[in-house]
């Protein structure tokens, strides 16, 4: 069926709009500060948008997560089994981003490599940004075949730079009722090319509730407003909580269901970027659930950076149109994608 359309395959919502203001900060400085971001999110996002002013300034990760930086990677065995719902890879792409889409099915996502090692490949898309770019059809037509597309819809937002978090929580709250028997989500760049095999070794190691797994960071907001990174509603804080890069991100199920609802989505997070907000949702997750988390961060994870390739890393970063292709075929030479 033509999974293409949400229309059909994504629910529309009647919804409970979090409009209570938290003001839940202890520090004097931070309250005021915040003030002055809920008038710019009121005006920026609208009316029903509002910020979750309730986390500590401060806390130390280790009362709530066990810290696993540096996971060694396991030695494949061959014909392991792999369980058949092991990840779902949600790859995020844009309009603009068509040649990825089809370089990433015939390398990494190819079926063969998904019945293999128990994973299954979705790209997904904006259906506003679609309908601008005025390239519905076109995605139709690429559905037809692998039906792996997926529109989501922005409730009163436009997908930018600075609602690509927004893009993340409407993809959980969507598509996780679809998908809702997988271990483990994963949020993944459109120009990467993962070594599925180190990763699904890595993955059946792990606790299957309260992991979360990539490339950890600790450091502060950046200061300088000129900056890319520049976090605007972050500046009360010293640092971030822990948080994974975006470019692969996975979480175990139980934390993808907590964040596939409507008050994360209009609840921000104290930070105005894509990816730092999971930081602290993972923490409301350990608060919430009494639960301690696992945070996994394998030595071979791969680097950040565009056109290095090693053998032994798990995925390769900001890779260009070719190089995907490139990439992968270097991958299976040095002898990955078999079981």
């Amino acid at each position: 069926m033509p999974i293409v359309d949400s229309d059909v395959h994504v629910k529309h919502y009647d919804f409970v709009f979090p409009v209570v203001r938290q003001n839940n900060s202890t520090e004097p400085s931070a309250t005021l500060y915040y003030k002055k971001i809920e008038k710019y999110i009121t005006k920026k996002f609208g009316p029903f948008f509002t910020l979750d002013e309730s986390y500590p300034l401060k806390v130390n990760v280790s009362t709530y997560a066990t810290l696993k930086l540096k996971y060694e990677q396991p030695i494949h065995k061959n014909k392991t089994h792999y369980p058949q719902k092991l990840f779902l890879a949600m790859i995020h792409t844009m309009p603009n981003k068509i040649q990825n889409i089809i370089n990433i099915r015939n390398t990494w996502c190819q079926e063969k490599h998904e019945l293999e090692f128990g994973f299954k490949c979705i790209f997904i898309l904006v259906k506003g940004s679609v309908e601008k770019s005025n390239k519905t059809t076109t995605f139709k037509e690429m559905n037809s075949t692998k039906q792996d597309i997926y529109f989501v819809e922005m409730p009163f937002l436009n997908e930018e730079w600075n609602t690509l978090y927004h893009k993340d929580i409407a993809s959980y709250i969507q598509l996780y009722p679809i998908f809702k028997d997988y271990k483990f989500y994963g949020r993944f760049d459109n120009h990467v090319i993962v070594n599925v095999d180190m990763l699904s070794d890595i993955l059946i190691e792990l606790p299957t509730n309260g992991t979360v797994f990539g490339g950890f960071n600790f450091h502060g907001p950046f200061r300088n407003k000129k900056h890319k990174y520049y976090d605007m509603f972050a500046q009360p804080f010293k640092k971030y909580y822990p948080f994974v890069a975006g470019y692969i991100a996975l979480y175990s199920n139980d934390m993808a269901e907590f964040f596939s609802t409507w008050d994360k989505y209009f609840q921000i997070p104290p930070s105005s970027l894509e990816d730092t907000p999971f930081g602290f949702l993972s923490y409301k997750y350990a608060m919430e659930k009494h639960i301690k988390l696992t945070f996994v961060r394998p030595k071979q994870i791969g680097t950040g950076h565009s056109g290095q390739y090693d053998k032994n890393y798990i995925i390769f970063h900001r890779a260009r149109e070719n190089d995907l292709v490139q990439f992968y075929n270097r991958s299976v030479k040095d002898g990955h994608f078999v079981n």
